[in-house]
């Protein structure tokens, strides 16, 4: 027996160049899945942020539109509904103007001074308005309000990326069903991985 050599049984040291290969290979495959999961979760993440924020959006203007239709004077109440076209609904709300009660228009941002905030015969409107962004013309539902001679004093955006209307069911729609009014708005979705929602609700005036 010849001293300083390894017996036939014992263990090969280090890899081989396919082990190697096949080493390298098995975890491209699992740094791959592992990236793909977190990809997803990802996108899964924004789309639940981005129907939260919708949902948010429609529910608070809806809740608005309700509040002041229901409260409007319905001899106002006044529809415009054309083919292919968002509908648009306006009115006028009860305001005080100088102690005595009448019909109008109330907006703290129309003034700094009280007095000058009601204003009668002026309306609210809603309607569905063509706005940029991003270069990029989209549809979104305002809040307007008009002045006697229909001049738009006051503008703000209530819910972006409505449908067009000339899609079924159209973006905003404004029906009479009964004694009620129907109210549709319908939206395709803001932001990527967001499907949009229709949301249908009834009003019925006090006044």
């Amino acid at each position: 027996m010849i001293r300083g050599k390894q017996s036939i049984g014992a263990v090969r040291r280090g890899f081989t160049l396919l082990e190697m290969v096949v080493a390298l290979s098995i975890f491209s495959v699992i740094g791959f899945t592992l990236m793909s999961a977190v990809r997803m979760a990802h996108q899964s993440h924004l789309a639940v942020v981005a129907a939260t924020v919708e949902n948010i959006d429609r529910r608070e203007a809806s809740a608005r539109l309700i509040e002041e239709l229901a409260s409007a004077n319905s001899a106002t109440i006044e529809v415009v509904s054309l083919a292919g076209v968002n509908d648009s609904v306006s009115f006028e709300l009860p305001i005080t103007v100088a102690g005595d009660s009448t019909w109008g228009v109330r907006e703290e941002s129309l003034s700094q001074v009280p007095a000058e905030q009601s204003v009668a015969g002026w309306r609210v409107r809603y309607a569905v308005v063509a706005i940029p962004v991003n270069g990029v013309a989209q549809n979104s539902l305002v809040r307007q309000v008009l002045d006697e001679l229909d001049v738009v004093r006051m503008q703000e955006q209530v819910v972006d990326g409505v449908r067009g209307g000339a899609l079924n069911p159209k973006g905003f729609g404004v029906v009479v069903a009964g004694e009620m009014w129907e109210l549709t708005l319908t939206t395709e979705g803001n932001a990527e991985g967001s499907e949009g929602r229709s949301t249908v609700f009834h009003v019925k005036t006090r006044n």
